[in-house]
């Protein structure tokens, strides 16, 4: 991995986190590489795309304006949303399934599912100042 982007003009950085997956394939491509990559052709944007498993991914998400997570479940980033939520820093959580209907073929179901994983369904949302009813 190359050094984080610098800054150009006090510009924004915004870092994109996905779970492990093939770089080369499928929603990391058209979810993650090809968004940052036009976005980071805008003047005073700076972009850094990179999986979970990044030994670089705190210090990272800790610089960043604006970090991007891709349906991620980890609970070692729930410190790391606490403090950017306490410092006003701006942290998305993308959900690209409907987690009340995933398909029976979805690996992601299992996961989504099971009321003992740390998710959108049971955590982000409320984290965040939403309220959550369960349909």
């Amino acid at each position: 991995m190359k050094d984080v982007p610098e800054r150009a003009g006090g510009g924004i950085l915004v870092a994109h986190v996905a779970a492990p997956q093939p770089a080369e394939t499928g929603d990391f491509v058209y979810r993650v590489i090809q968004p940052d990559r036009a976005l980071g052709t805008v003047p005073g944007f700076a972009t850094v795309s990179l999986m979970n498993i990044s030994p670089w991914k705190n210090r990272i998400l800790r610089d960043a304006d604006v970090a991007v997570l891709q349906m991620l479940g980890d609970p070692d980033l729930l410190p790391v949303v606490a403090e950017r939520k306490r410092r006003g820093k701006v942290t998305v959580f993308e959900v690209s399934d409907n987690f009340f209907s995933f398909q029976e073929t979805n690996p992601a179901r299992a996961f989504y599912d099971n009321p003992d994983s740390v998710n959108f369904r049971t955590f982000w949302f409320p984290l965040h100042g939403g309220s959550f009813k369960d349909r």
